[in-house]
C-alpha cells in the first residue's frame, strides 16, 4: 500500500498558505510603494540641490536674487539650463490647469504666473517667485514638486512637496 496525502489534507494546506499570503502581501506592497515614494523625493531633492549649487557657482548669487518678484519664468529658465525640461508652461493656479504638467489647481495662489515644467523622468516642477512677508522683504523662490507627475494620488507630503529658496536661508 502506497502512502499519500488525502485531498482534504492538501486543500487544508493550500488554504493555510493562502491565508498567510493574504495577510502578508498588502504589507509588502505598502512597503514597496513607500520606498518608491521616498526614492523619488530623494531624486527630486538631489536634482534641485545640484542645480541650485550649479547656479550659485555660475552666477555668484542664489537664484532668488537673480529674478524679480513674481518673475517665475526667470526662475524656471535658470533651472531649465540645468535640467533640460521637456515642457515649459506658464499658468495661473485656480484659473487654468497646466495640461500634462500640474493637474490640480490647488496651489491657491490666484493671479500669479507659475512656471510648470516636466523632466524626462516624469517629475513635475512648479516654480514661483514671491516676496516674503517679513520686515526684510526677503525674496523667496518656491519650488513645488510632484514626484510621480500627473499620476494620482497628488497629495501633499506623499507625492507632492514644497522647497523654499530664500536670500536669508539659501
Amino acid at each position: 500500500m502506497k502512502k499519500a496525502f488525502t485531498l482534504a489534507e492538501v486543500l487544508i494546506t493550500l488554504g493555510i498558505i493562502g491565508v498567510v499570503a493574504a495577510m502578508t502581501l498588502p504589507g509588502i506592497f505598502i512597503k514597496l510603494r513607500h520606498k518608491s515614494e521616498v526614492t523619488a523625493l530623494k531624486k527630486a531633492y538631489s536634482l534641485l540641490s545640484q542645480a541650485y549649487l550649479n547656479i550659485v557657482n555660475e552666477q555668484g548669487v542664489i537664484p532668488a536674487e537673480l529674478c524679480l518678484n513674481n518673475d517665475s519664468r526667470c526662475l524656471g529658465d535658470l533651472f531649465d539650463k540645468q535640467f533640460k525640461f521637456i515642457s515649459k508652461t506658464l499658468w495661473i493656479p485656480n484659473n487654468q490647469i497646466a495640461a500634462g504638467c500640474w493637474e490640480d489647481s490647488n496651489l491657491h495662489m490666484p493671479h500669479e504666473l507659475h512656471y510648470c515644467t516636466v523632466t524626462a523622468d516624469g517629475i513635475v516642477y512648479n516654480f514661483d517667485m514671491e516676496i516674503g512677508s517679513g520686515s526684510s522683504g526677503d525674496i523667496t523662490a518656491i519650488v513645488s514638486v510632484d514626484t510621480n507627475g500627473t499620476q494620482r494620488p497628488n497629495i501633499w507630503g506623499r507625492d507632492r512637496y514644497l522647497f523654499f529658496i530664500s536670500r536669508s536661508k539659501g
